[in-house]
């Protein structure tokens, strides 16, 4: 029994796991109010905006690169979408013109990274700088008030238990919709070819090449999904707010990069598991 764990403790996921139901634990037993239904409602409804990030940044740190840029795709991405929507267009498209804004630019951080072989660092770097200011400097920084009709925003940002017992009723949308893209994350990784693929590049470009691998294109894939959650993650949070703003919120990149460390992800790329 002590062996297995011992092994289990041994895995970084399995510890982060472990720290956090510690760490919630104590906090239950020092502050009364940190256990109640309406402090759990809360924490459910923002930590998966910053675990969509993370899923993304798993991805991409598996393949070897980094993203950025993901923090300012968080707030950029869903203003595009609510900025359309205010402009007339319909609902559905104007959504997808924001996950189209944010696939174009993993495209752009991707292709110049394997391209031209500049660290995914610096490029995705000096993309947050331009996607921050420049959507600031074309549209200022007005907020747009966003509650299309139709329960669109319940459906993202509503109660998810709402009718079950008040002890139960306290899971949002959000997080469901979280471990619904967590599932299919954990699918692409663990029981699809591409997932296999994207440990390959970023274990071995070199090695993953040889065997047929199209590494190129495994790491713009990457960098494509990235963006693409971190816009999904910020669309959540809009719904939740009724309201789309461009004003930056600092160091959400850095906190999914740290999430993904805690959770056992190689900084080198090849290594790690979603549950972490």
């Amino acid at each position: 029994m002590k062996a297995l764990i011992k092994t289990l403790l041994s895995r970084p996921e399995i510890a982060a796991v472990v720290v956090a139901i510690v760490l919630a634990a104590g906090l239950g037993l020092e502050a009364e109010r940190f256990m109640t239904v309406g402090n759990w409602r809360v924490i459910l409804a923002i930590v998966p905006e910053l675990g969509l990030i993370a899923l993304g940044a798993t991805i991409l740190m598996i393949s070897g690169e980094f993203d950025l840029s993901a923090g300012a795709m968080f707030i950029v991405g869903p203003y595009v979408g609510a900025l359309a929507w205010k402009a007339g267009v319909p609902l559905p498209l104007a959504m997808v013109s924001g996950f189209a804004v944010a696939a174009a630019i993993g495209l752009f951080n991707g292709t110049v990274t394997v391209v031209f072989r500049i660290p995914s660092f610096i490029v995705t770097l000096g993309m947050m700088f331009v996607i921050r200011f420049g959507s600031r400097f074309v549209t200022g920084n007005t907020p747009v008030r966003f509650n299309p009709s139709g329960g669109f925003n319940e459906a993202l940002a509503g109660q998810a238990t709402a009718g079950l017992p008040r002890w139960l009723d306290f899971v949002p949308a959000q997080f469901v919709w979280f471990l619904v893209i967590a599932a299919l994350a954990y699918l692409l990784l663990n029981r699809h070819r591409l997932g296999n693929h994207f440990f390959a590049v970023g274990g071995s470009a070199a090695t993953a090449a040889a065997t047929g691998i199209n590494v190129a294109r495994t790491k713009v894939i990457a960098f494509m999904l990235c963006p693409m959650l971190a816009t999904f993650a910020g669309t959540l949070s809009v719904a939740r707010l009724e309201r789309a703003t461009n004003s930056p919120q600092l160091f959400l990149e850095l906190e999914a990069v740290a999430i993904c460390v805690m959770g056992g992800l190689s900084l080198y790329g090849g290594r790690g598991a979603l549950i972490g």
